[in-house]
């Protein structure tokens, strides 16, 4: 059998409320808050690694503005997922693609603006060093100046023994069963800070899981910020 998130697309959700109750779909729903707070009509929109597609299932039901989204995400079964949960009659229009973004990122040299808005959910903890390094680079430069990227992704947390272990079992599995290159967490701040402001923070479940949002700075902003 070959490795990808393919083999866990009819099943997912379903691991994912055996693991963590309703806490993945709660945090979900508070970034999709925080994106409608501030998407305006004919904005762009990016989401990353989206999977079988919940987010993107509230967000076209709730979303009240007309904005244009691509979802990117490397495994096929996971987009065709993300496709049938999609509402009707939503004002989303939502361009599906199937790529790779640590090899094949569908750059803004294929579009006439940056986009306005990126979203990533427990999607950066599949990756190593290095990716992330590159990825958080390279996203960062997708976002028109002043755009926020929404995220949410796994943390060590406060009580450390236990979500250690629940993260190495994690990882076991994920790397038994799918292509994931990372072996255990990596935190991103560190790369996220070089290019981006951190505007808003949540913990949830004593840090264990984090939703953050960063916004690119302004030219004049980072001028600023450099001669201070």
């Amino acid at each position: 059998m070959t490795k990808s998130y393919d083999n866990l697309a009819r099943c997912y959700a379903w691991l994912e409320r055996l693991v963590f109750g309703n806490l993945l779909a709660r945090v979900r729903q508070e970034v999709l808050c925080n994106l409608l707070t501030n998407l305006q009509a004919g904005q762009r929109v990016l989401i990353l690694g989206e999977g079988d597609g919940r987010f993107l299932q509230y967000f076209s039901r709730q979303c009240q503005v007309v904005c244009e989204v691509d979802c990117v995400d490397k495994s096929k079964a996971m987009l065709a997922r993300a496709r049938a949960r999609l509402a009707n009659n939503t004002l989303l229009t939502v361009n599906f693609i199937h790529a790779d973004v640590t090899c094949d990122f569908p750059t803004n040299s294929q579009y006439d603006t940056p986009y306005d808005a990126v979203v990533s959910l427990f999607f950066l903890d599949n990756f190593n060093i290095e990716t992330l390094e590159h990825l958080t680079h390279t996203i960062s430069y997708q976002l028109r100046a002043g755009g926020y990227w929404y995220m949410a992704d796994f943390r060590v947390g406060k009580q450390r023994r236990n979500n250690r272990f629940l993260l190495w079992v994690m990882y076991r599995f994920f790397r038994l069963t799918t292509d994931i290159e990372a072996r255990s967490l990596v935190d991103p701040t560190k790369w996220l800070e070089q290019h981006l402001t951190l505007s808003t923070r949540r913990p949830w479940q004593g840090g264990f899981v984090v939703s953050e949002t960063w916004q690119r700075q302004h030219k004049h902003q980072r001028q600023h910020e450099y001669q201070r």
